[in-house]
């Protein structure tokens, strides 16, 4: 029966803090090239560095000119009077259409403002079949606006958005909406409008729509211009209930070190927007167009999992509207109320970014407090795995709703990691697939059956401050991330000198966090150094918050059949997981999902740099004893303990928790969450107690098959050497600290050597 190990490490290194600052020419240069792109003026730039066209020659479809839009009305007075006169930007503040005319819609809530003649002339303008003197493609759009409306404030309850009715600049207090020509690729836009209708400090804003006149550059609605009329409207719609709501909601520039021109935008903003057009218009999938964006691997999509859903480098960057499957995920699980939720919590909240922390608490509230953000995300990523030619095999509860419909992350090495020959490692400081944070990893196991050769994990460790027959290594050995030396913040370990490797008296083998385990181990824990000028160590950090971790499991003997464990790999420590009968398997696949809420890591962190991802695979034989063990506390060893020839100073105490017909513990983290509880008392010859130890040491536990070991440093309670001798020690195992089952309970004797 064969087993697997696998071992992954975990390393993040926070960059400088971003923060909100003058903006640079470049980032200025940028704000300005987009908004003279959406608002009709690209003609007077003498480049773009929006892509116009894709690989097949047809328009690149960029969606929705909102942020663009909104980029430049609350930075404008930071921008360079010399740049923008270089640039010709023409500064809009309502659209222009020749020949203008106004319509208000039936239900007197919306103005649509459209041309019969002239280049805003709407589609076929001249066709009135209602007789009611205005073209049918402006009645419908009116009524389409009147029935989003509806469904916004009525069925799912969203606050209404403020008029802009209160000064000349906006008219009556009905929404406007212009229908224009406009520029390839859009199909409408939001302007921000006022944006200090509640005084200082305010964080609502009234807004104005604009939508194509017609939508014939859109070649998937050539014929059929009224469903992009739809799904536009809900989209934009929704962005005027988000400004009504919170205009701020989004981290308006992140800037770094890495990329001073790009900086993330509104992405919750737009997911949401996409999510809203197929609530209120399931059946027209406007967003299948963008989902390539997220699934694919082909250019110019490059839609790979490890990119962060909070990607939005710029208004041209439609990754956020493919990610609309976010919130779909959300609301198929938790019901669409959650959309809701957030959003008025958002603004609650005040001004700023609020979307993640807020996401958290709302999950924890509508799960009842079984899930928080990283339990949903891990649910995110295992669903994306469920689409295309895997939609009909997902476990029951796992997938959309039109998962058949969607692309699928294909089984290539651009996009998921996919090994075949063991034993295998993969550093994690050279992992081109290691994932950014909010996104996810892939890694599938193929044929792990097949595995036969063990990795030699071991290194020497110095035992004092120099050492003559043992050599230090430096991290350019790829060790960097599994052997960091806590205390110093360096990276360096050591190999023994001697030919044969097998002795070094100044030096001690070591396994690292391999030791004992030929269950799956993955090791979470990650450092965060921060070298001082004096060159001290600032000290360490573990994860943000703790990774999601979902394990897939395809049948060899019916490859149709899936099966899938969920875990949380701890923000602390290690997560310790066996897979017993692993020839039973066809595929392992493991998801890791860093999914982060906590503003002090989720502001300062470049979504578009990746926790560096790590894994080692290798085989091991499971003994057949390792079932239906007893709980036992084992023989103490070294005994009698030399002290001079040992090489860790310890001796160590073995425990045995149960094991059941499987060979898995009975007790254990991975089972009830509990980790055992361990006491032994230590007396002299005398009867005199000497030391008193509990719980077990986190660095020697070997958690294999339910083994756990403790250690004595061969010193009294005062952390005095004790002497040579006799000594009677009295180990006790429980089920659990407090109101725990004692499971075994021993008497021994160890001699000390000194």
């Amino acid at each position: 029966m064969k087993q697997i190990h696998l071992f992954v490490f975990l390393l993040i290194v926070l960059f400088g803090t971003n923060s909100v600052m003058a903006l640079t020419r470049e980032q200025q240069r940028e704000i300005i090239e987009d908004y003279m792109y959406v608002t009709g003026q690209r003609n007077r730039l003498p480049q773009h560095t929006l892509a116009e066209q894709d690989s097949t020659g047809g328009e690149v479809i960029v969606k929705c000119g909102m942020s663009a839009i909104a980029n430049f009305v609350l930075n404008k007075d930071k921008l360079d009077s010399d740049l923008m006169k270089s640039l010709g930007v023409q500064l809009i503040n309502r659209p222009i259409i020749t020949n203008e005319e106004t319509y208000d819609s039936p239900s007197g809530i919306f103005k649509i403002h459209f041309a019969r003649t002239g280049p805003d002339s709407v589609y076929r303008a001249s066709v009135d079949n209602n007789n009611n003197g205005i073209p049918d493609y402006v009645d419908t759009t009116a009524m389409v606006f009147d029935s989003v409306y509806n469904h916004i404030m009525n069925v799912l309850g969203f606050p209404p958005p403020p008029s802009d009715g209160f000064y000349n600049g906006g008219g009556d207090g009905r929404f406007d909406v212009y229908l224009t020509n406009l520029p390839a690729g859009l199909y409408g836009q939001t302007w921000m409008d006022s944006i200090s209708i509640d005084g200082p400090g305010s964080i609502r804003a009234t807004a104005f729509m604009e939508l194509d006149k017609d939508y014939q550059q859109l070649s998937p609605y050539v014929n059929r211009p009224l469903d992009a009329v739809r799904v536009t409207a809900a989209h934009e719609f929704f962005h005027v209930v988000q400004f009504g709501i919170d205009f701020t909601e989004t981290p308006l520039y992140e800037i770094s070190s890495f990329d001073t021109t790009h900086f993330p935008a509104r992405y919750w903003m737009e997911m949401s927007s996409v999510w809203m057009e197929e609530e209120i218009y399931d059946e027209i999938n406007d967003y299948y167009l963008y989902l390539p964006y997220f699934f694919s691997d082909t250019l110019p999509f490059n839609g790979f999992p490890y990119q962060s859903i909070q990607q939005f480098k710029s208004f041209s960057d439609v990754h956020p509207y493919a990610s609309a499957i976010f919130p779909m995920c959300l609301s198929q699980r938790f019901g669409r109320d959650i959309i809701r939720e957030i959003w008025v919590r958002c603004g609650e909240q005040g001004v700023g970014d609020n979307f993640l922390p807020v996401a958290d608490h709302v999950i924890d509230s509508m799960s009842g407090g079984v899930e928080r953000w990283p339990q949903a995300f891990r649910e995110f990523a295992l669903w994306n795995y469920f689409t295309g030619t895997r939609a009909n095999l997902a476990p029951t509860g796992v997938g959309y709703e039109e998962r058949e419909h969607y692309p699928e992350f294909r089984e290539v090495s651009g996009v998921m990691a996919i090994e075949y020959d063991y034993p295998v490692l993969q550093f994690g400081n050279n992992n081109p697939l290691s994932p950014r944070h909010n996104s996810a990893a892939y890694v599938t196991l193929k044929d792990p059956d097949l595995i036969t050769s063990e990795y030699d994990t071991t290194y020497w460790r110095c035992n004092r401050n120099a050492c003559l027959d043992s050599t230090e290594v430096s991290q350019g050995s790829n060790y960097d991330f599994s052997h960091r030396d806590r205390l110093t913040c360096q990276t360096t370990y050591w190999v023994c000198n001697s030919e044969s490797s097998t002795e070094c008296a100044d030096s001690s083998r070591v396994r690292d966090t391999t030791l004992g385990y030929d269950f799956i181990h993955i090791d979470s824990v990650f450092d965060f150094w921060a070298a001082l000028s004096d060159g001290a160590c600032f000290g360490q950090r573990t994860l943000p918050q703790p990774w999601g971790l979902s394990i897939v499991y395809q049948s060899r003997s019916n490859p149709d059949e899936y099966a899938v464990d969920r875990l949380l790999l701890l923000d602390d420590f290690t997560t310790h997981l066996g897979i017993l009968n692993i020839s039973q398997y066809r595929t392992v696949t493991f998801i890791f999902t860093p999914a982060t809420y906590d503003p002090s890591y989720y502001r300062p962190y470049p979504f578009f740099t990746p926790y560096d991802l790590g894994y080692f695979a290798e085989a091991d034989v499971q003994d057949s004893n390792l079932v239906n063990l007893p709980a036992a506390v084992l023989t103490p060893y070294p005994n009698p303990c030399v002290v001079s020839q040992s090489p860790d100073q310890l001796i160590h105490f073995r425990f045995q928790v149960p094991t059941d017909t499987m060979g898995f513990p009975l007790y254990g983290e991975n089972i009830n969450g509990v980790d055992p509880y361990i006491l032994l008392d230590i007396y002299n010859i005398a009867g005199e107690r000497v030391r008193t130890i509990t719980g077990f040491s986190d660095f020697y536990s070997i958690k294999r098959a339910g083994k756990y070991e403790l250690e004595w440093d061969m010193k009294n309670e005062s952390g005095k050497e004790v002497a040579s001798g006799v000594y009677i020690c009295y180990a006790r195992l429980y089920s659990a600290e407090k109101n725990g089952q004692l499971l075994a309970e021993d008497h021994t004797k160890v001699a000390v050597i000194r």
